[in-house]
């Protein structure tokens, strides 16, 4: 339940002192005791404490229910007070709310602390109550001279004021016979009941219910025997010292069943605010789900408390406080009943249940990049051993080859220097071709490792060299002569050829590509957009060219975004960091 703003707090209590002035009015001028300030004060307080108990009650959001229950019985209790007034109708009117208002202390001492009746029980001695007063007490006002005396309500014991409310001209006999000791007894009876079931809910109650409605227990024991003996003293002798001292008695036990309720509710919090405490103190909770159970269940001393990913059913004293994100539930913490209004628990609880969730979430997401990295790491070996072992073929296949024949072809015009000296001259001329040829080959394959057009001129003019060998028009736009690092350059060109193989290859029906080089946010961005047929990125399967791409710019620090739709193209873009060292005079 929500508890009420500052204003109606305010409102209430100044609503609580009006009745209190009025009542220690009423009492002052109506009185037949014969000390008025003893009465007054204490029928003040009966007003008074409840209402302050309450308002304080109300205010927490544990036991707001129970507060606004409990604000509201100071208004009943002065309706009840009434019966001090000498006038007939207040009196009589006074006295009829006397007997609801012993129904209304059953039902909060039985709803202490939670406001709510916890079982069946209470809600059948409840309703046996209201039916006693409905078809017991309330009608005999239609046929009695003068209500029972003495009373808890009523200070006059010999001369108090008729019955305004009779009907008849005289009191029917069987009234006083049987319906008065008959509605007493049963009286009785229920408040004995309710003593009982207080007494059994603690002796099954966990610790944290004993905690809060230990104090009342005690107290409403205490007023029942006193009860008990009022109203047989009554019966005995009404007139007598003894049963107005014994009614007196029960009326002072409204005040005091209050500083229980308020002792009850003032352990807990003290009990709440250790609590909290001692989790604080727990440095492991966001370790995982079983730390923080273990510390949740012993800084609320609750050894049953369960934490279950998902939903679940709460048993018997068992509350169930689910853990969302979004409208999604995604964990249930199984806890004592008498946490279940417990903001602050239930603040904390869930709290720590989502940091426990995000660590973990983080755990698994690094545990995954750990696995993408080194998965990274084994491809990029592996195009590097593949790479080694080309150069290995190509040196093998051509360069070398042509060394070795014009080695060999060397000996020959050496050996035939000798003997014919103008052939053998010829000869090597001839030679002079064949070195050529060996080393444009070396040249080639040192333009694979590393293009001169990009070491000498910067990654612009690097891809426009390299888009005149496309099989696709090309264009480039970039800064002519604008240079950045020098592994910045490679990777964006190597990722700049990746992407022109791949439109080669896939881009069906593409007439163009487009390769862009810019600078945003101290980045480089990269992208090269096809006019191809495009696909659904989600249902393509990622080829090693898109794989080794994203691997180059993973290790640069970068990241690499293949967008595609179907007729509309494929752009790819990287986008590198630049460190601050993006913005460089050009390279002589």
């Amino acid at each position: 339940m929500r508890t009420p703003s500052a204003g109606v707090l305010v409102l209430l209590a100044g609503a609580g002192l009006l009745l209190c002035a009025l009542i220690g009015e009423v009492t002052a001028t109506g009185t037949a005791s014969g000390d008025v300030p003893l009465e007054v004060t204490a029928r003040v307080l009966m007003i008074g404490l409840p209402i302050g108990v309450g308002l304080y009650a109300w205010s927490q959001p544990s036991s707001a229910r129970f507060g606004r229950n409990l604000t509201l019985t100071g208004f009943v209790y002065f309706l009840a007070m009434l019966s001090s007034s000498s006038n007939e109708v207040v009196h009589g009117i006074g006295r009829l709310a006397g007997w609801a208002v012993e129904v209304w202390i059953t039902y909060l001492v039985l709803s202490f602390p939670s406001g709510r009746l916890p079982g069946r029980p209470d809600r059948l001695i409840v309703a046996g109550g209201v039916a006693v007063v409905a078809f017991l007490y309330v009608p005999t006002v239609l046929f009695v001279d003068a209500f029972p005396t003495p009373s808890q309500w009523a200070s006059c014991v010999t001369e108090c004021p008729a019955n305004p409310f009779q009907v008849t001209s005289s009191e029917p006999a069987f009234v006083e016979a049987w319906v008065r000791p008959g509605r007493e007894l049963i009286t009785i009876a229920l408040f004995v009941a309710a003593t009982l079931r207080l007494a059994m809910r603690m002796s099954e109650s966990s610790r944290l219910v004993r905690l809060a409605i230990g104090p009342v227990v005690v107290a409403s024991a205490a007023r029942l025997v006193i009860l008990v003996l009022a109203l047989g003293v009554r019966a005995i002798d009404r007139d007598g010292t003894p049963a107005a001292v014994l009614a007196w008695l029960v009326a002072l036990f409204v005040p005091v069943i209050t500083l229980a309720f308020l002792a009850g509710l003032l352990r807990w919090r003290l009990f709440v605010g250790a609590s909290l405490a001692r989790l604080a103190h727990r440095t492991d909770l966001h370790t995982s789900w079983a730390a923080l159970r273990s510390g949740l269940a012993d800084a609320f001393r609750d050894p049953g408390l369960q934490i279950v990913e998902g939903q679940v059913g709460a048993g018997p004293g068992r509350a169930v406080t689910e853990v969302r994100e979004g409208e999604r539930p995604i964990a249930a913490i199984v806890h004592d009943e008498a946490l279940r209004d417990e903001r602050a628990f239930v603040d904390a609880a869930t709290a720590h249940a989502r940091t426990v969730l995000e660590n973990q979430r983080l755990t698994e997401r690094t545990a995954e990049l750990v696995r993408e990295i080194e998965d990274s790491r084994a491809r990029i070996a592996a195009t590097a051993d593949e790479e080694r072992r080309r150069l290995e073929r190509d040196l093998h296949d051509g360069a070398q080859q042509r060394l070795v024949a014009l080695r060999m072809r060397l000996g020959l015009a050496a050996e035939l220097l000798t003997r014919d000296h103008a052939r053998g001259a010829e000869l090597v001329r001839q030679l002079g071709p064949e070195a050529e040829a060996a080393l444009e080959e070396m040249r080639s394959l040192a333009r694979g490792v590393y293009p001169a057009p990009l070491a000498d001129h910067g990654i612009a003019e690097a891809l426009r060299s390299a888009a005149r060998r496309s099989p696709l028009p090309v264009v480039v736009v970039g800064e002519r002569g604008r240079r950045y690092p020098e592994s910045i350059e490679s990777t964006a060109y190597f990722c700049a050829l990746e992407a022109l193989q791949n439109a080669a290859k896939h881009a069906g029906g593409a007439t163009r590509v487009t390769v862009t080089i810019s600078e945003l946010d101290g980045r480089l961005r990269l992208e090269v957009h096809d006019d191809g047929t495009g696909f659904d990125p989600a249902r393509a399967v990622r080829g090693a060219g898109l794989t080794n791409l994203d691997d180059r710019a993973r290790a640069a620090g970068g990241d690499a975004v293949v967008e595609s739709r179907p007729g509309a193209g494929t752009r790819m873009v990287v986008t590198l960091p630049l460190g601050g060292q993006g913005r460089q005079h050009p390279r002589p």
